[in-house]
């Protein structure tokens, strides 16, 4: 329905700049509980039709709160539960058996008893926040791997585990469990303990691929500041730099700019950890962009320091503090 995937739309206005939620068990596809668009965009080329206001659907099963999700346009309800086939005698409930419901009729459609991650104990949960309108595929987040289903096909992909720019050490036993997912269209993108943010591409769902980000500073053994560049449709990009709150549990995307630019993002190896990074626009003046990764912001270069060569913009970087 759109003509950027929605998480570039996401990262272009304002209004998500930093966003955090909670899985709603009444709505999906940015649509409030009474049917209105919450996205502040219109489908222009979409048959007008009426949507159910509600379900009648139960779940027997033990669910934790905010782990079920109606995809109310393909009148499904999604649930991660707990049952008797999951039980551990040493731990107790294990939520991860996947139910599939058909809210036309209440009848269970599918049902996938996930493995266990990491410990019984440990349960699955439905991605944080869930948008889509090209698709619908919803995320589930175990404490190491992550699941994708896809509501339109009616199937549970292969399992995918996070990827970073950087090989991570272990801290403790908590380091690497997933602490956040959100799936926006075709992207999802989580944050892990101790190891920062993920991101992966589902435009084919058959094979997610991992976004890397274009640069990755180490802060601390266990705190990286990443910089991605996603791409839109026209081959320009949105700069992030993604931050994670676990006082708040809110995800910020921090877009660095209002709409996707025309940059190149290319960076020598040896220059991704760093404090400062440089990038140059496509622009005939080849104008630099400076990067603040440990603050996490775009510096506002004089335009005679834009036009220098990148030590030269560097060294004004280092010292405009001091």
């Amino acid at each position: 329905m759109r003509a950027l995937k929605m998480l570039l739309v996401y990262l272009s206005i304002s209004l998500l700049a930093a966003c955090g939620g909670e899985t709603s068990g009444d709505t999906v596809n940015g649509d409030d509980p009474n049917g209105s668009d919450t996205t502040g965009m219109t489908d222009t080329n979409v048959p007008s039709m009426e949507l159910p206001a509600s379900h009648d659907c139960t779940i027997s099963n033990e669910v934790l709160d905010g782990n079920q999700l109606w995809v109310r346009e393909a009148n499904t309800l999604i649930a991660i539960t707990a049952d008797s086939t999951t039980f551990d005698d040493n731990f107790g409930a294990s939520h991860r058996v996947l139910e599939i419901y058909n809210t036309e009729t209440c009848e269970q459609v599918a049902r996938e008893v996930l493995p266990v991650n990491v410990s019984p104990d440990f349960p699955y949960f439905l991605a944080e926040i869930t948008y889509n309108n090209e698709s619908d595929l919803v995320g589930i987040r175990g404490a190491r791997t992550i699941y994708i289903y896809d509501v339109g096909n009616q199937r549970l992909l292969p399992p995918l585990e996070p990827q970073y720019l950087s090989a991570r050490a272990s801290e403790d036993a908590q380091s690497g469990n997933i602490l956040r997912l959100e799936v926006w269209e075709n992207y999802l993108i989580g944050f892990a303990e101790d190891e920062g943010t993920f991101a992966f591409d589902l435009d084919n769902a058959d094979a997610p691929a991992a976004i890397l980000p274009i640069a990755e500073f180490k802060t601390t053994e266990t705190e990286y500041v990443p910089l991605f560049a996603f791409s839109s449709s026209d081959g320009k990009v949105q700069l992030t730099l993604p931050a994670y709150n676990r006082n708040t549990e809110e995800y910020s995307i921090n877009a660095l700019y209002p709409t996707p630019q025309d940059i190149n993002t290319t960076i020598a190896a040896n220059a991704r950890n760093n404090r400062f990074i440089v990038l140059r626009k496509t622009d005939a003046n080849r104008s630099a962009v400076a990067i603040d990764m440990l603050n996490r912001e775009l510096l506002n270069l004089p335009a005679d320091v834009a036009t220098q060569p990148t030590q030269q913009v560097l060294q004004w970087a280092r010292g405009r503090n001091q």
